[in-house]
C-alpha cells in the first residue's frame, strides 16, 4: 500500500481536520462495554484503587465528576476546571460517606489540578508513584464505583511530552497513552500502575484520526500531582474554587442540543447538515472555539473552502492565541494554491510556537505540496520528535526523510499501528 495515500498533504480534508486538533478534548465520555483484559495486573490492585476513587457531586449543577484519595490524611485530587463556578461539592466515598466541601487546600490552575482536604481517613488511597514511569508501561484507567459499567480500562504509556491543555492555548507536560477506541473513559480518572501507584490523571482525548483510527489520550504526570499535593500539605490556607473556566464557553455549547445534533450528523458523514446545526449553535455560543472548529471542518469538507477561510480569519481575530486556528489558516492557504503565503505563515508559526507539533506538521505538508522534499523531511523530523507517539508523523517522515530515517520511521509507525490494531480488535465493542 502506498505510503503517499496516508500523507496528510495528499488528503486536504484530512489535513485540515488534523490541524483543528482536539475536537474531543475535555468532555467526559461513558460508553457501556464489558470488562477489559487486565490480566497483567492483580485484581486486588484494581479493587483497592476503586475504593480510593470518589464521586464529586457539583451542587447546583446536577452532575458529577471523578476524583481520588491521594494520601492517608484524606487529600482528594480532581481536575480544577471541572470545579469552576461551583460554590460547594459533596464528595461521595465508596463507604457511602458524604463529605461536604466548600474550599480547596491547593489549586494549580496552570496544570488544571485541585486538592480537597477532607480530614477523613479514606477507605483506600492511591500513592503517587515515586518510581519514574517508562514508555511502553501498561496502566489501568480506574473508574469510580457506581459511575461506570466497567472497573477499569487497559492503557499503555506512549510518550512523556508537551501538549496543549484543555483550554487549547497552554502547553503543559503530560503523558500520552493509548486507550481502546471502545473503552469507557471519564476525564479525572486516575492511571494506576501494576504496583497500585498513580502514574497520572486523565484529562483529555485527541480526536480519532480518520485514516489510522489512532486516538491519543493524555494525563497529567505523577510529578505534577506530587507538586500540587505538596502545596496542600504545606499551605494550611483554604482557597476558593476557580471562578471561571478556560473551557466554560465550550462546556456550555456542548450541552446545546443543536450542537449535539451537529456532531451526530458530522459523524454520519452529512457535512452540509452538520454545518447548518453548527451555524445555529455558533449564533448562540459565539465565544466557543470548539463550535467554531467544528463548523470550519464541516464547511471545508462540504466544499465551502471560502466560507471556512473567512471563519478561520474571524476566529483568529477573536482568539489570536489559539494554535488550532493558526494551523488551519496555513493549511487552507496551501489548499487554495497560495503556497508562498502558506509557507510564510507556517515559518512564522514555528518561530512563534516551536513546541507546537502541528505547526511543524503544517510546514512539512506545505513544503511537500511545493515539491521541496528535503525541507519537508526536516519539518517532519521535528514533528516526530515532538510527537513520537503519532502514527502520522512517522508516516510523513518515511515519505520525506533521509534513507536511514525512512527505514526507522516505517518500523516505528508499523509498531504503533499494530498496537492500535490490537486495541481495536481485542477490546470489547460498543455496537
Amino acid at each position: 500500500m502506498s505510503i503517499l495515500k496516508y500523507s496528510s498533504a495528499a488528503c486536504p480534508a484530512h489535513a485540515l481536520r488534523c490541524q483543528l486538533g482536539m475536537i474531543c478534548a475535555f468532555f467526559s465520555f461513558v460508553w457501556p462495554v464489558n470488562a477489559e483484559d487486565l490480566s497483567w495486573v492483580d485484581n486486588s490492585i484494581i479493587e483497592k484503587a476503586r475504593l480510593a476513587v470518589v464521586v464529586i457531586e457539583r451542587v447546583g449543577m446536577n452532575d458529577t465528576v471523578p476524583g481520588f484519595f491521594a494520601s492517608p490524611d484524606g487529600l482528594v485530587v480532581a481536575l480544577a476546571q471541572d470545579l469552576a463556578g461551583v460554590q460547594k461539592v459533596i464528595i461521595h466515598t465508596t463507604k457511602g460517606e458524604k463529605i461536604i466541601q466548600s474550599s480547596l487546600a491547593a489549586l494549580d490552575e496552570v496544570h488544571d489540578l485541585a486538592v480537597f482536604a477532607t480530614g477523613q481517613k479514606p477507605p483506600s488511597y492511591l500513592k503517587v508513584s515515586e518510581k519514574p514511569r517508562t514508555v511502553g508501561e501498561r496502566c489501568a484507567l480506574v473508574f469510580p464505583l457506581g459511575m461506570e459499567q466497567i472497573k477499569a480500562a487497559d492503557a499503555k504509556l506512549l510518550s512523556r511530552r508537551v501538549t496543549l491543555d484543555r483550554t487549547g492555548v497552554r502547553f503543559i507536560d503530560s503523558w500520552s497513552f493509548a486507550l481502546s477506541l471502545n473503552s469507557a473513559a471519564r476525564t479525572g480518572s486516575p492511571l494506576v500502575t501494576r504496583e497500585g501507584d498513580i502514574a497520572g490523571i486523565f484529562f483529555q482525548f485527541k480526536a480519532v484520526d480518520p485514516t489510522t483510527r489512532q486516538r491519543l489520550a493524555f494525563a497529567h504526570p505523577e510529578s505534577t500531582i506530587s507538586a500540587v499535593l505538596a502545596k496542600a500539605h504545606q499551605s494550611g490556607k483554604l482557597l476558593t474554587f476557580p471562578q471561571t473556566s478556560g473551557i466554560a464557553n465550550d462546556l456550555t455549547a456542548s450541552s446545546d442540543p443543536t450542537f449535539t445534533e451537529g456532531i451526530k450528523l458530522m459523524q454520519q458523514g452529512d457535512q452540509v447538515g452538520a454545518a447548518e446545526k453548527f451555524r445555529i449553535s455558533l449564533s448562540r455560543h459565539p465565544k466557543s472555539p470548539w463550535v467554531r472548529e467544528q463548523l470550519i471542518g464541516c464547511l471545508h469538507d462540504s466544499g465551502d473552502i471560502e466560507g471556512a477561510h473567512q471563519l478561520i480569519e474571524e476566529s483568529i481575530r477573536m482568539f489570536p492565541g489559539r494554535p488550532s486556528f493558526q494551523s488551519a489558516l496555513g493549511m487552507i492557504l496551501g489548499q487554495k494554491g497560495d503556497l508562498n503565503s502558506a509557507l510564510a505563515h507556517f515559518k512564522a508559526f514555528t518561530n512563534a510556537m516551536p513546541q507546537h507539533a502541528d505547526a511543524w506538521k503544517g510546514l512539512g505538508d506545505v513544503f511537500l505540496m511545493s515539491g521541496r522534499i528535503s525541507e519537508a523531511g526536516n519539518a517532519y523530523r521535528t514533528w516526530s520528535q515532538l510527537e513520537p507517539d503519532s502514527i502520522l508523523a512517522w508516516r510523513a517522515l518515511s515519505q520525506a526523510g533521509t534513507p536511514a530515517e525512512k527505514s526507522q520511521a516505517i518500523a516505528t509507525y508499523n509498531e504503533l499501528e499494530s498496537l492500535y490494531f490490537s486495541l481495536r480488535y481485542t477490546a470489547p465493542h460498543r455496537d
